[in-house]
């Protein structure tokens, strides 16, 4: 999968030299591509790498990108189903000029057809420094989580391109990690123990720990920043004592580690329920091991779905995704990621780093797709209304006289007269829309009664031409208020998807409200990564003076992130008040949470 320039002969070394001596870049061979321009080219522990520069689509500042870097052995063969293995150095030089291979996936919104590889474990690196031989700038490093449901998504340019972070002089990287099975398939013992996908984003901090340096980061000033699962993602690595000292700083947006699709329970009968879905029939987990190892790829993908129905989740009452992270066995004294569900903020091994939480306003629009193409789903669901509890530590069960009474309670909180259906589809957003916003506050509450470091909170509800996911699944993206899961990524990022938007844009710029809110945002999670204050006091001209200031454990003060940024306090408390109300009304010990299936 990888390129490389080979090793050359002594003759040809010898003429390389004169080039090198004339180029400006770092330890550095300067190499020089087919239509003879000069490539930027460093040394990493690994071995040599050569990039590539480009400028910025805003201001046309210059940058190097140094794409598709290998950061651990490539997860095939005998690795799959296990942790990352540290790789090895490479000989030659690596051409890292373009996206690696996205890990095995479908997404269920854009391509439905499986596609990918497993030689996927790949990181981008992006610096704004330009002259890496002379400038010994250290600057701050933001390392950026996907999201995907634990099941899709990479860090390629295709949503993260990362031109506006560039022109806040960070060093920004983005990285892929194992999804579904591949990545989370957990049988509760030493031969696969879950989590390999989390292990994969802890080796690759680890590979920044130790190469950053190279590109003019500094190691040990490392902000870790992610959306939806890569939010949640974020929140579980601050939980974890294989993390620690690994960042500095963190940002959750719309996901922390209180999703309720996360820690799903019968792991180990799960991995036995695929294996009978393909057609295996394994007696322990040795047989499943090896039949799983003869398998494509793909077969995995396009398996795990079916490994649950639609009556395991109304049993359940959780929105559960087939794998993802997991409590692991830690037998035979194998490193683990998480021995157990956190749920005590006083065993933080990060407890005193400044925090960033948000969520966006309507979450759930992003689901209406199908609701929309399909109306009868609002039908049956009137009829059959199986709840989803955005929190765990409640179930209850089904048709019992509390699951029929609490069901009624979030009809007619949510929906006008108890009825779900076509002109109910606002109530169904705010009722899917708190199975993120719900779990955000309550770790917000958490972190505030811990934390010496400041908590920053916000909402963002901005609607403009760069709300990617709300357009794409509205043909009328006016018809229902508010922000999409994912619709902020755009205004951080450069999405390549938007590339005619952004265009467009630029021809207007003194009148772009959109690029405004994309720029003030993004200096905002820069200066967060510079200072731990997203509004240091300083003049900025940009900002205008606003102020964003922190949480507290008795004001839940947050910034609303749309046309006028300005400063509120408790969002949704009526919705959160509600759902408090729930919980210490019916709150029992979810004991089946740990409960091991055997086989």
């Amino acid at each position: 999968m990888y390129q490389y320039i080979p090793k050359c002969s002594k003759m040809l070394q010898n003429c390389f030299l004169g080039l090198i001596a004339l180029c400006q870049f770092t330890t550095v061979i300067c190499e020089v591509s087919n239509d003879g321009s000069t490539r930027p080219s460093l040394d990493i522990s690994q071995g040599k790498i050569v990039g590539r520069s480009q400028t910025t689509l805003g201001s046309g500042k210059v940058f190097h990108s140094f794409q598709g870097i290998p950061y651990a052995e490539p997860p095939v063969d005998q690795l799959r189903f296990m942790p990352p293995k540290r790789l090895t150095n490479w000989e030659g030089v690596l051409l890292a000029d373009d996206d690696g291979k996205k890990c095995p996936q479908k997404d269920a919104i854009f391509d439905s057809t499986p596609h990918g590889q497993e030689d996927c474990l790949v990181l981008n690196v992006y610096t704004p420094i330009e002259n890496l031989q002379t400038d010994k700038s250290k600057l701050p490093v933001m390392f950026w989580i996907h999201g995907g449901g634990f099941t899709s998504g990479s860090g390629s340019t295709d949503f993260f391109g990362p031109d506006n972070f560039m022109e806040e002089n960070v060093v920004l990287v983005t990285t892929n990690y194992r999804l579904g099975a591949l990545g989370f398939l957990n049988l509760e013992d030493d031969l696969v123990a879950g989590n390999m996908g989390l292990k994969d984003i802890v080796m690759a901090l680890n590979w920044v720990k130790d190469n950053v340096g190279s590109f003019g980061g500094d190691g040990n000033q490392v902000t870790i920043f992610g959306n939806n699962a890569g939010g949640a993602i974020v929140s579980l690595l601050t939980h974890s004592p294989m993390a620690k000292g690994l960042f500095s700083k963190a940002i959750c947006q719309s996901g922390v580690y209180k999703l309720p699709q996360l820690f799903n329970i019968k792991q180990r009968h799960r991995a036995f329920v695929l294996a009978k879905m393909l057609n295996k029939d394994p007696t322990d987990s040795k047989s499943l091991l090896r039949m799983f190892n003869k398998l494509s790829a793909f077969d995995f993908v396009k398996g795990a779905p079916k490994t649950f129905d639609s009556t395991e989740v109304r049993d359940v009452q959780k929105n559960i995704v087939p794998f993802g992270p997991s409590v692991e066995s830690g037998v035979n004294g194998t490193e683990v990621f998480l021995s157990t569900i956190p749920e005590d903020v006083n065993e933080l091994p990060n407890p005193n780093i400044p925090m960033m939480f948000g969520f966006n306003s309507k979450e759930a629009i992003v689901y209406l797709r199908s609701l929309i193409n399909s109306p009868e789903i609002l039908d049956k669901l009137n009829y059959n209304f199986q709840f989803s509890l955005p929190f765990r530590g409640l179930q209850f069960p089904y048709n019992s006289d509390d699951y029929i009474k609490v069901a009624e309670e979030i009809r007619r909180f949510y929906f006008e007269d108890g009825v779900i259906g076509n002109g109910t589809l606002d109530g169904f957003v705010s009722y899917a829309s708190d199975e993120i916003f719900y779990p955000v506050d309550k770790t917000v509450s958490e972190h505030l009664q811990v934390s010496k470091a400041p908590v920053y909170y916000y909402r963002f509800s901005y609607e403009g031409s760069l709300n990617f996911y709300k357009r794409a699944v509205l043909n009328d993206a006016d018809s229902v208020s508010g922000a999409s899961n994912g619709d902020e990524i755009c205004y951080l990022f450069l999405c390549k998807r938007l590339k005619h938007v952004y265009d467009e844009l630029y021809l207007n710029e003194e009148d772009a409200t959109d690029l405004n809110v994309s720029r003030r945002m993004v200096r905002m999670w820069a200066n967060f990564a510079k200072f731990g204050d997203p509004t240091p006091e300083k003049e900025d001209d940009l900002l205008e003076g606003l102020k964003w200031h922190p949480a507290s454990s008795t004001r839940h003060d947050f910034l609303d992130i749309d046309n006028n940024f300005q400063m509120g306090q408790h969002p949704g408390s009526q919705n959160i008040a509600f759902w408090d109300k729930i919980f210490n009304t019916y709150s029992k010990l979810e004991k089946s949470a740990n409960v091991k299936v055997e086989l």
